[in-house]
């Protein structure tokens, strides 16, 4: 089979791959981060890297798929990565249940929306009322237009952002048909924000978590008010209320 990532799929990929008996093939940018690529190795994988971009990785690995006859795995736009992506949602609330908690907020991160969308799949029918708030970076904020205008919108080129697993162009479009009719909002954060969340994980909370799985804290860290009306701000003062940030990675370069 053959995958393309930014890392934390590919990994995924090359250890279904190798607990199958099966090998693996991860198309990855060029610049991607060392401890990506060198986690997907790890786990079995040939990584094709060289003259890869963000901007032809999917080109690169469908002509691949083509010419070798493999099975591509796509990152985000696949019904069954989604479904996979909902065991997210279903381990949130397994847990939850156990703490007798029951969140009113998730806020989960933003790239191509394969985890967005899952997690609104497997909280839908459970836990009726949640708000889900996507958070994207600044700089991609591609999501968050497509929901402004009703309509999916691509970037020109891939946002440089140190949240590399957001350097998406767009929402996949199946992600999107979830997405549009469940998700409340989507805000952003900038770099800034996302190192300082980091560093909070790290700091406070003894968690090592890569800048695309901090996005979350730091949009959570601005404070209620800067979530909008579909935020943190529209839980009534005294409510009991508990918010759940996704970490959706700890790969981070040293």
């Amino acid at each position: 089979m053959i995958a393309v990532s930014s890392g934390n799929h590919g990994q995924a990929v090359a250890l279904a791959a190798s607990e199958l008996g099966l090998g693996a093939t991860v198309v990855m940018p060029q610049d991607a981060s060392e401890v990506k690529v060198a986690a997907v190795r790890a786990y079995g994988a040939n990584v094709v890297n060289q003259g890869v971009t963000g901007e032809n990785r999917e080109e690169v690995a469908t002509q691949l798929a083509a010419d070798h006859d493999l099975r591509l795995v796509h990152p985000h736009d696949d019904p069954l990565v989604i479904a996979g992506q909902a065991t997210v949602g279903t381990e949130l609330l397994d847990q939850c249940q156990r703490v007798g908690v029951r969140p009113r907020v998730v806020l989960v991160p933003v790239g191509g929306g394969g985890l967005l969308a899952g997690i609104c799949l497997a909280l839908e029918d459970r836990l009726p009322g949640v708000t889900v708030i996507g958070v994207e970076p600044a700089l991609g904020n591609d999501g968050q237009q497509s929901l402004a205008e009703g309509r999916l919108v691509s970037l020109a080129r891939p946002p440089d952002t140190a949240a590399d697993g957001a350097r998406t162009l767009h929402l996949g479009g199946l992600c999107w048909d979830v997405i549009r009719s469940r998700v409340s909002r989507i805000v952003t954060v900038t770099d800034e924000e996302i190192a300082h969340a980091c560093w909070w994980l790290w700091s406070r909370c003894k968690l090592v978590v890569e800048p695309t799985g901090a996005m979350t804290v730091a949009a959570a860290l601005r404070g209620p008010g800067d979530l909008g009306p579909a935020g943190l701000s529209s839980i009534a003062e005294g409510d009991p209320a508990e918010v759940i940030c996704i970490l959706s990675g700890g790969n981070c370069t040293p």
